[in-house]
Formats: C-alpha cells, structure tokens, sequence
C-alpha cells in the first residue's frame, strides 16, 4: 500500500474512532448525504452489508427516533440503538427476502454497502462486487417504495455499465459518487439512485 493511502487510511481510521462509528466507511455514507439527500428523518431504511454497523449509525442519526433501520449481514453486527433491527441472512439467497418482509414491507430508502471477501485476484473480487450489486438492485425493487432511494457500492469492471443500464431504468436519477474517504486506487464507486418509478414496485410482484 502506497504511503499516501495508508496515511489516510489510518486518518478516517481514528476519526470515525473519535466519533464512535463502527467502520471507518461511515464517512462515505456521510458524504453521499451531504451531497444528496437520500435519507430523511422518519424514513425506514433498509441497510444492506450492514455490519459492523457504521452505515447503520449514519442512518440512525438521521432518521431518528420515529425512523427505523434494518440492517442485513452474514455476519452479527451489533445493536446500535432502539430504532435499529438485523436481520442474519444471506442477501444472495432467496430466503432473506422473506425475512426482510417479516420485518418490513416497504421502506424509503436502500443502502448497500456490501464488499466480496477479496482474493486479490482483481477480475474475481470485481465480478463477485458486481453479483452483490445486482442483487441489491432486485431487493430494491421489491421493497422499495415508489420514490425512494438506493445507493449503492459496486466495483468497476465487466458489468458496470450494464449495471447502470438497469438501474436508469427504474430511476428518474443517477449519480456516480466517489467519496473523498475511498481509496483513490480502489475501483469502488458508489451508485445514488433517486427517485424509484412509480411502476417498478408493481412490476418486480
């Protein structure tokens, strides 16, 4: 890792230590609200990847107490308030739909920020980012409610643009978003949708 990266690293590293966050990738949920607005107070958010819970943090924060988070993961994550639930599951299998829908049936807002276990075999890590991607998009449009919004984190490779491809199709807008907290060398990117259209809900049923 080049000297510059890991000095920055360690910087978001101790300040999300600072300010209690669980994951220094809170700062890139951070700036995806600042820039665009995507989770409002009161809003039920569904997080997908969430532990070890930084994203969920975020969102708490901002919805607050009359808001509520579900949070997902194949590995435990911590309670971080009263308005927070999670859910153990697999995202890539069919029953997790299930039991998101046990908890909630629609919700205003998305998030995943879910990362493959990286081998550092550059073609694999990027297609398994691009499968939970797309998986994270066909959650959405099921429980995503007419005008709501979704980011999401995807790799850039082979089907980032076809990924882009269905995601215009159900939004009326799409933003490619590269926080100042990444990693410039990472080929991690975040995609902000707004505005879910009115037929996609309907027709994922």
């Amino acid at each position: 890792m080049q000297w510059h990266v890991k000095r920055k690293n360690e910087f978001y590293y101790k300040k999300a230590k600072e300010l209690g966050y669980r994951s220094r990738s809170a700062f890139k949920l951070l700036e995806i609200q600042e820039k665009f607005r995507i989770i409002k107070r009161g809003d039920r958010v569904l997080d997908l990847g969430a532990a070890p819970g930084g994203w969920s943090q975020v969102a708490a924060n901002i919805v607050g107490d009359n808001g509520m988070i579900i949070g997902v993961d194949v590995q435990p994550a911590p309670n971080i308030g009263k308005n927070f639930r999670f859910i153990l599951a697999d995202v890539t299998k069919e029953n997790s739909e299930g039991k998101i829908a046990k908890a909630c049936t629609t919700f205003d807002v998305v998030l995943s920020d879910m990362s493959p276990q990286t081998t550092g075999i550059k073609d694999i890590d990027v297609g398994v980012s691009n499968v939970l991607a797309f998986k994270s998009l066909h959650l959405t449009k099921i429980f995503l409610k007419a005008g709501g919004n979704f980011a999401c984190k995807i790799f850039q490779g082979k089907y980032f643009v076809a990924f882009l491809s269905e995601a215009k199709e159900y939004f009326e807008k799409i933003h490619s978003f590269k926080p100042k907290s990444s990693d410039k060398a990472s080929r991690e990117v975040y995609i902000v949708c707004l505005g879910l259209k009115e037929h996609v809900q309907k027709d994922s049923e």
